[in-house]
């Protein structure tokens, strides 16, 4: 714990102050919590190639946690850690996966296709977290055909089933709605949702329902779809929300 507090001191150094400490961190046997911490203070500094540098032998130690802290940390593309990120598309986090594509996908415009499904050719699984994102980014990218975009749309739409957890039909939902793609299915699971036993995700459920129905479009969809349940759903749903 002291060498944590001292390393923690460093934040408020600057670089160069804190680049021996930064070292001494990576010296093996690392401390995970740590070369954690360490990272988190990068970002603080302006980039240059002694942070890349350390960024790269932070991620040759092999460390599962310390490589998705690197990826998660970083902000936005830089060209000096391409290889690295690269070779993040396979790590054993589903989290360093995503964060590393989204990172690659943003600095490559040109590669997009490719960085997309060379990705998923390699990978044997893929989380709901990841696979959203993958379609997403595939979604917004050029040179895939409107068949393959639905199939992606579709790889999305999956996810607001009630037999998903909140945490994914939250982010499904929120994907869709950035997309202006949410379907009848997805309406009906959104209705679904504001009357889950989870207080915080029936909340924020609520307030997506409340926030669509205001839009012309969405309401004529969610009136329609109401006009087909049963009348005691209906009554349910128009009492809350005073529609």
């Amino acid at each position: 714990m002291e060498q944590y507090f001292q390393l923690a001191a460093r934040s408020i150094s600057t670089f160069d102050e804190a680049f021996n400490s930064y070292k001494e961190t990576l010296r093996s046997p690392i401390n995970e919590l740590l070369v954690e911490e360490m990272i988190s203070q990068l970002i603080l500094h302006k980039k240059n190639d002694r942070i890349i540098e350390l960024y790269k032998e932070a991620a040759a130690t092999g460390n599962v946690k310390v490589r998705q802290a690197i990826a998660l940390s970083l902000q936005e593309y830089d060209p000096a850690l391409d290889k690295l990120l690269r070779t993040m598309l396979n790590d054993q986090s589903y989290l360093t996966r995503e964060s590393a594509l989204f990172l690659l996908w943003q600095g490559n415009p040109m590669e997009r296709p490719n960085i997309l499904k060379n990705a998923r050719e390699s990978w044997n699984s893929m989380s709901p977290s990841l696979e959203m994102a993958w379609n997403a980014l595939a979604l917004n990218s050029s040179d895939f055909k409107n068949n393959e975009k639905y199939d992606f749309l579709q790889g999305i739409s999956k996810y607001t089933s009630p037999e998903y957890s909140p945490k994914t039909r939250t982010a499904a939902f929120d994907y869709l709605i950035n997309l202006d793609a949410m379907g009848t299915q997805n309406f009906r699971d959104l209705m679904n949702a504001c009357f889950h036993h989870n207080w915080r995700f029936y909340k924020n459920s609520r307030d997506i329902f409340e926030a669509l129905y205001k839009k012309d479009e969405s309401r004529v969809l969610i009136d329609r779809i109401l006009s087909t349940m049963t009348d005691e759903k209906q009554k349910a749903i128009r009492d809350l929300f005073k529609v």
